[in-house]
């Protein structure tokens, strides 16, 4: 496939080299790295793309299949960051050099089944954010690209399509990395991730709502060889109307999505717009959500007062019952083979030549708020 891809660029009038390595193996890593330094004596701008995605609940992977978190972020954090860092001492003795990293919508909109993998770009994010204020005054930049879904075959899923997601093209994620590098912006990030992100800031609680509904109406298959850990753990079933009216939901936004994205990729990437426009409209539209979402909530505390009350209710009425009880279960009995008179104003009674003595005795614990 890459000599493909150079013979590509090689008919169009360009130049590529094609190296291989495994970047989850360091001799690799070090051998691949020696190699371009020789043939090229510097890097001037490096584009992490390296990538293994896994798509599955953290439930299926807990016991064996723990060796998938450390394979993810062996490749996608690990072999990448040791590539940046041996490339590094070049561009600061050159004093220029940009490290762009493809990270993922997954790691700012937190979306469920891809902990491993958004984990890894997270990493990667993080590592090279903390690394600009490091190397900013010597003239090195980093720009972390959150890539969209690409159609491509890394989103093929078994058991499991994309049929309700926009996907950019290739050549629309070019477009993407591209501008990073021409621009040299700390951040690439479209419109719904950012508004997923600093909506979360806020409300995370309202985002971890959505992420659940979307997990919830989506469908998964365990690994073949996945032993449950109990007999809870199983696959979710939702009943056929709910799974339609969620489809119809997730195409929906998607949809939006879709067309929020061409506008803003022509808008801002191709005529060069300013982003803080965007940033603006996106902190107009969070403040609309915030306001609709703390409307609702006061809403649906107020529907649920009289239910609260209640229950409140039914608990003190509980209690009282139970303290009846106590005072019944208090009253005793106590036979006497001869006549006893009313005695400390406990009543006597005689029944057949025998008589009776009741004692009440005084429940003791019971009290009442």
């Amino acid at each position: 496939r890459l000599e493909e891809v150079r013979a590509r660029i090689a008919e169009g009038g360009g130049e590529a080299f094609c190296y291989t390595a495994d970047l989850a193996i360091e001799e690799d890593c070090d051998a691949v790295l020696g190699q371009i330094l020789s043939d090229h004596g510097r890097v001037d701008i490096f584009v992490s793309n390296a990538g293994r995605s896994i798509r599955r609940s953290s439930k299926y992977q807990s016991g064996h299949r723990f060796h998938d978190f450390r394979r993810v972020l062996e490749l996608n954090f690990f072999g990448a960051f040791r590539l940046a860092l041996g490339l590094l001492p070049g561009m600061l003795e050159r004093k220029s050099g940009q490290i762009v990293h493809i990270s993922s919508i997954g790691v700012p909109m937190r979306m469920p089944r891809f902990t491993g993998y958004c984990a890894s770009k997270a990493a990667m994010d993080a590592a090279l954010q903390n690394l600009a204020g490091e190397v900013w005054a010597d003239g090195v930049r980093t720009s972390s690209v959150y890539m969209p879904l690409v159609r491509t075959k890394m989103v093929e899923s078994p058991g499991f399509k994309y049929d309700y997601s926009f996907l950019l093209s290739v050549d629309m994620a070019c477009e993407l990395v591209e501008h990073a590098i021409l621009a040299k912006r700390a951040k690439v990030i479209d419109w719904s991730s950012r508004f997923w992100s600093i909506t979360h800031s806020v409300a995370p609680s309202l985002i971890t709502a959505l992420n659940s509904a979307i997990y919830r109406s989506e469908s998964e298959r365990p690994p073949a060889d996945f032993v449950p850990l109990s007999r809870q753990c199983t696959l979710h079933s939702t009943k056929q109307a709910k799974r339609l009216l969620a489809t119809l939901a997730r195409k929906t936004i998607s949809g939006m999505m879709w067309f929020a994205s061409r506008l803003e990729l022509l808008l801002f990437v191709r005529l060069r717009l300013p982003w803080l426009l965007r940033d603006f409209w996106i902190l107009g539209l969070v403040a609309v959500v915030l306001v609709v979402y703390g409307v609702s909530s006061i809403i649906v505390a107020v529907c649920r007062a009289p239910g609260i009350a209640a229950r409140a209710s039914l608990h003190g009425a509980m209690l009282l019952l139970r303290c009846t009880g106590r005072r019944a279960a208090n009253l005793v009995a106590a036979p006497s083979t001869s006549a006893v008179g009313p005695r400390d104003g406990v009543p006597c009674d005689s029944v057949g030549g025998k008589s009776t003595v009741s004692v009440f005795v005084e429940e003791a614990g019971c009290t009442m708020p």
